[in-house]
Formats: structure tokens, sequence, C-alpha cells
């Protein structure tokens, strides 16, 4: 009877160190769970249900002109990559909002597994602090960067394109990610013309994005746009870029309205699930 009462406070000692170490068993199996990995509330509803909670990182990008932080979420594992950035334009009312809620909702139900996302939902956090288009060296992030067809005219303050291009540490900030991942998709979130526009090969993708939000699809924005980032990465470097143009409307309205346009987008880049719509055939 002593060994066994031995036997037991030994067990519970060991369990008590794993709990303190943040190990929870499931099915049997170890997991470590991190503040990083998922909130108290996932890593209790992981314990019930044996799930594997949504892995997010965050990571720190750099700061501002102003030095305000720029940072990103990241979720997932997988071995592709998505590209999501909100607020390239300050006074682009909710395109930050829409973003952040998308990377909310990547919490409660995650990405598929072959991918992992990464959600800016501000890039120009100084032109949403002023509520202007700008950056704080007045610069139009959306026309700073080096491609083909930049140029320093512009035909009002509001897309000034800089001294040179990638002269802004937020345009290198981006640059930098698309170098990092190598996406395969890129959506950039902006307001308001109601519409789905892209560059490169993402002709699909928006059809399907379209179809799911209602916005038209619009190929051609109507007016030239030298040093944007769907000429940057979607023309000259081939990666599918979608510019999601919100329309005028409250955040909750675009949140309901956009979520699942986003949520279809990562379902049509990803692999499993078009092994899984070729199986239902």
């Amino acid at each position: 009877m002593q060994r066994k009462r031995r036997a037991i406070g030994l067990l519970l000692a060991c369990l008590l160190l794993m709990a303190g170490a943040g190990v929870w068993w499931q099915l049997g199996s170890p997991v470590l769970v991190s503040p990083q990995s998922a909130t108290s509330a996932q890593m209790q509803q992981s314990t019930h249900d044996a799930r594997p909670a949504p892995v997010v990182q965050t990571l720190d990008l750099g700061q501002s002109s102003q030095k305000r932080p720029i940072v990103a979420s990241v979720h997932g594992r997988g071995k592709r990559h998505v590209l999501i950035l909100g607020g390239i334009h300050g006074d682009e009312l909710h395109t930050d909002a829409v973003a952040r809620e998308f990377a909310a909702s990547l919490l409660k139900e995650a990405a598929p597994e072959d991918l992992t996302v990464i959600v800016v939902p501000s890039i120009n956090p100084d032109g949403v602090a002023a509520s202007k288009r700008v950056n704080a060296n007045g610069v139009d992030l959306n026309r700073n960067f080096p491609t083909a067809n930049w140029n320093n005219k512009a035909q009002d303050a509001r897309h000034f394109p800089g001294q040179q291009p990638g002269s802004e540490p937020e345009t290198r900030i981006v640059m930098k990610l698309i170098e990092r991942y190598s996406p395969e998709l890129l959506i950039s979130i902006h307001a308001p013309l109601n519409c789905v526009n892209w560059d490169g090969p993402a002709d699909k993708i928006s059809e399907a994005m379209s179809r799911a939000n209602g916005y038209p699809l619009k190929k051609d924005i109507g007016y030239p746009t030298p040093g944007s980032l769907g000429a940057y990465a979607g023309i000259e470097k081939g990666i599918p870029t979608v510019t999601l143009e919100l329309r005028v409307a409250s955040a909750d309205v675009l949140v309901r309205e956009n979520l699942p346009a986003l949520r279809v987008a990562l379902q049509a880049i990803s692999g499993i699930a078009a092994k899984s719509e070729a199986a239902s055939r």
C-alpha cells in the first residue's frame, strides 16, 4: 500500500511539472503550447477535443518613417505562402480593420495546412494616424516601388512617388517580405473603388473572390499606376496579385462581405483544396 501511495505521489508530481512547463496531453502525445501558439481559451479547448490549436506568431517587421511599429501575424506552417496587406493608404478607411478581422478569424478556423498566411494590417501606420493617403514623408507608397514604369512625376501631392523608387522604409518592408516568403498569392486591400482588380496570373482567384463578395471584376482600374505594388509583384515578378478595393460601407459590413472572399482565396491557392475537389468529382 505504501509503495502504491509513493507511485501515485510521483505521478502527480510529474503531471504538475509538465503543466508548469506548458505541456498538455492529447491522445497520449505531448504538445507544447506557447503563448504565441494559442490563447488560454484555445489551449483549454484543445485539451477537450484533441485538435491542434492554430499556429500564430507575431513578427516585428520594422518601423515606419515616424518610428511606429509595423507588425505581421504569421498563421500556419505550410510551405506555400500567402501575403495579405492592409493600410497602404492611410485614408482608405477600414482596410486595416478587414485585415485584422481576417487574421483573428484564422485563430478560429485555421488556414489550409499547406499554407502559411502572413497578414500585415497596416503598412502605413503614420498615414492611418493622420488619416492621409501618403506616409509621413508625403510619399504615396503605392507609387514608390522600383518598377520599370516608375517615374518621379505626380498628378498631385497625394500621388507623389518619392524622389527615388524604394525610398520609403514602409516600401522596403514590403519588398523584404516578398523576398523572404516568395508568396504564391499577394492580396492588397484598398478602398473605395468597389471592385476586385488583379495583376499577374490572378484572374481565377479574382473571379472566385468576386463571386464571394459580389464586387465587380476589373482588370483595368482606369488610370495608370506607375510604381505600384501590382506592377512590382504581379507584372514584373509574376506573383498572383489581387487588389481588393472595398466599397463605401461600415467596417462591420465590409468585414462580413470580405472575410468569405479572403477565405475563398486561400482555398483557391491551396493544393489540399484542389486535391479534395478533384477527389469529389
